[in-house]
């Protein structure tokens, strides 16, 4: 299970003021312009940069996140929004289920997006934003969002490039794949 091996990120907590949502090219498009934006407003084909330290292996299912470093994908980026699902309502169930619900959905995702067990994709992780007990309680999020972590940073969307591109050789790497930095 990628759970042991996967870095749980933290999940969105209860977010009273945050930065404001990313600017996008209409209200349900592509961001258009860097800069950090309220987790509340990330969307499936988001890309992030992880140099601030948001997917260490340090951070814990309770760890609350309110605002991500967000750019346009055609810019250097070295993460993606690749999933999302919501939890069914009821009861918080814990930060070990919601993680363990996470980790199933997105590691089946991960799957579906490359064509590999996440054990067999070397080059490529995964983590995901799960809701925090207080965001649960509070704003009612159960939003789980899967995060692709490509290892170093790539212009235009890798994800999209999973889903286009035909698989070129035993990684299932598309052209423009992670191994070959971003040109900036």
């Amino acid at each position: 299970m990628a759970a042991a091996v996967c870095c749980v990120l933290a999940g969105c907590g209860l977010v009273t003021a945050g930065p404001p949502d990313a600017s996008r090219d209409h209200p349900h498009g592509a961001i258009t312009a860097a800069g950090d934006t309220d987790v509340y407003s990330l969307r499936v084909g988001d890309c992030l940069l992880s140099d601030s330290g948001d997917f260490d292996s340090t951070a814990t299912a309770s760890t609350a996140v309110d605002s991500v470093p967000v750019t346009p994908c055609s810019d250097p980026h070295d993460a993606e929004i690749y999933a999302e699902t919501m939890l069914p309502a009821g009861e918080y169930p814990g930060d070990d289920a919601v993680g363990e619900q996470a980790d199933d959905f997105c590691d089946a995702q991960f799957t579906a997006l490359t064509g590999l067990d996440y054990e067999d994709a070397p080059s490529l992780d995964f983590s995901e934003y799960t809701p925090t007990e207080d965001g649960w309680n509070g704003d009612g999020d159960r939003l789980v969002q899967c995060v692709l972590l490509l290892p170093q940073k790539v212009d235009g969307s890798y994800v999209d490039r999973l889903r286009r591109t035909p698989v070129t050789d035993d990684a299932r790497r598309p052209a423009g794949d992670p191994t070959s930095p971003a040109t900036a």
